[in-house]
């Protein structure tokens, strides 16, 4: 292949990966290579790993997901303090879909919003409640004040085994119920993505008391709920009659599911900020603000 074949090949490649997987320009532009760099990674991956017969045969689109996770793969080894992929069996922990690159771009939506809320140099000490195997903690390595003061806790002890082997950070194997293994007001800040969703709606004015217990004066905390996507698209999720009744009614609904910590906890705005009153001042409430969840950033006043 001719340097220009190989160009014209790289920039192929680089349109397919921006149409394709839109995160990936978030990816580009938070990494530390320039697009030379790109352009020669990916001229590497062409011009060194050769189609196999079988891979011949993979649809296009295919295709270009496995050069993409190749990519990504090796642009983390090179840019980012190393974290292998974890095991399939944590990963569905963590979600439905196991593939890398579902679980990386997961990761990098959830550090970004982290990032922007917190900034990429914390003053102190900032819990990931339910950091599994590392989501999103993965893209916040890259910064040296998140790798002193990140901490992370999970009821998914089996993840935490795994991440503490991979990394030197705080982590705890935290309960179904409060309290959280840190002392009073300890923490600068506290953030949680799919959390409070799996948890029944009874018991979020309990959690909302353990957080404002565990921060600090004045910190925030980051935090997701589901209901409001619900109401607004209630075929798409195909609930019952009954479901959908007790959340327009009661503000709240739940539903067991099979799997680990599938179960879905429904609630509307209404209903959240009801919990949260007398707790944490609610600063921020947006709704659908992460995927099909609402995003909502609460401070603990005094």
């Amino acid at each position: 292949m001719s340097g220009t074949e190989a160009t014209s090949a790289s920039a192929a490649t680089g349109m397919v990966v921006a149409r394709r997987v839109p995160w990936f320009r978030t990816l580009a532009r938070r990494g530390r290579q320039t697009l030379h760099t790109y352009a020669s990674i990916t001229r590497e991956l062409l011009a060194n790993v050769p189609p196999t017969a079988e891979e011949e045969a993979i649809p296009d689109a295919d295709r270009d997901l496995q050069q993409l996770t190749v990519l990504v793969e090796t642009l983390l080894k090179r840019h980012y303090v190393h974290l292998p992929l974890p095991p399939r069996e944590l990963r569905l922990h963590v979600g439905t879909r196991t593939t890398a690159a579902n679980f990386w771009a997961q990761g990098l939506s959830s550090s970004s919003r982290v990032t922007h809320y917190f900034g990429e140099s914390p003053s102190g000490p900032i819990l990931d409640w339910g950091c599994g195997c590392g989501r999103t903690l993965r893209w916040l390595l890259g910064h040296e004040l998140w790798r002193e003061h990140y901490r992370g806790c999970d009821v998914d002890g089996a993840a935490v085994k795994w991440l503490r082997k991979q990394t030197g950070c705080q982590l705890a194997i935290c309960r179904n119920k409060p309290p959280l293994p840190y002392d009073e007001s300890s923490l600068a800040g506290l953030f949680s993505f799919s959390v409070l969703t799996h948890i029944r709606p009874e018991q979020h004015r309990d959690w909302y008391a353990e957080i404002r217990r565990v921060l600090r004066p004045g910190a925030q905390a980051l935090l997701t709920v589901q209901g409001s996507d619900v109401l607004r698209n209630p075929a798409r999720y195909r609930l019952r009659t009954k479901t959908l009744a007790s959340l327009e009614r009661a503000g709240s609904a739940y539903i067991q599911c099979e799997g680990h910590y599938k179960d879905a906890s429904l609630v509307t705005e209404h209903f959240t900020r009801a919990q949260l009153e007398g707790l944490l001042t609610v600063e921020e409430y947006n709704t659908c603000g992460y995927q099909n969840m609402d995003l909502l950033l609460v401070r603990r006043s005094h």
